[in-house]
């Protein structure tokens, strides 16, 4: 006999469902939009409790760092309002409490999600400074660079793979990845020391 859990499902109606059926619904629903059956939150909330298995809850756990990791480097496309920052959170926040594991499979899995964190940093840091999809295409052509960014991505990937506790949202830690980037960049490309939105307001002060 399974046992049963009680959840809030996205219209907030109370569900009942098996340890078992919210494995096959988390799993087999891999491809976004992800139609689970409720929110990330929510399902993690439900994992954590002692009487979840403990084999179904680290599949289920895993499925979810892998899922968000991909929309992590994906986001600019697959959100149009946005990356859903309450259920995000919620992945920073499992991220760092798995920090203690020793499992092999969630040892790569945050491995993997952490790569995409960094990864998404460096494209946002490009975008901030308003250079084309074509200038980025031309710089990741570039060998010397290639060669020069992956020693850097290693270097920062190592620096935080070894912290317990990494602060996702912190502003001045994500300025300080963009900005070590960025002075990789700008040795292959003319970046601009000026934002999108402010280089926008100086043609707007031209046109009068």
């Amino acid at each position: 006999m399974f046992n049963i859990f009680m959840l809030e499902d996205w219209y907030g109606n109370i569900r009942f469902i098996s340890a078992k059926d919210l494995h096959k619904n988390v799993l087999s629903n891999n491809d976004f939009p992800y139609r689970w059956i409720t929110t990330t939150t929510e399902i993690l909330r439900v994992c954590c409790k002692k009487s979840f298995p403990k084999d179904l809850a680290k599949d289920i756990v895993i499925n979810i760092l892998n899922c968000y990791a991909t929309l992590l480097i994906n986001h600019d496309y697959i959100f149009k309002d946005g990356i859903d920052i309450y259920n995000l959170n919620t992945v920073f926040s499992l991220y760092n409490v798995l920090s203690s594991s020793d499992d092999e499979l969630i040892i790569e899995t945050r491995k993997n999600f952490l790569m995409s964190f960094l990864l998404s940093k460096t494209w946002e840091a490009l975008k901030s400074k308003d250079i084309s999809i074509f200038d980025i295409d031309l710089l990741y052509k570039n060998d010397e660079f290639i060669k020069e960014k992956e020693i850097w991505l290693d270097d920062k990937f190592n620096e935080l793979f070894e912290l317990d506790n990494i602060d996702f949202n912190d502003e001045l830690f994500i300025m300080e990845i963009q900005n070590s980037f960025l002075n990789i960049a700008k040795n292959y490309i003319q970046i601009y020391s000026l934002s999108k939105e402010e280089l926008a307001n100086i043609d707007k002060v031209k046109l009068h």
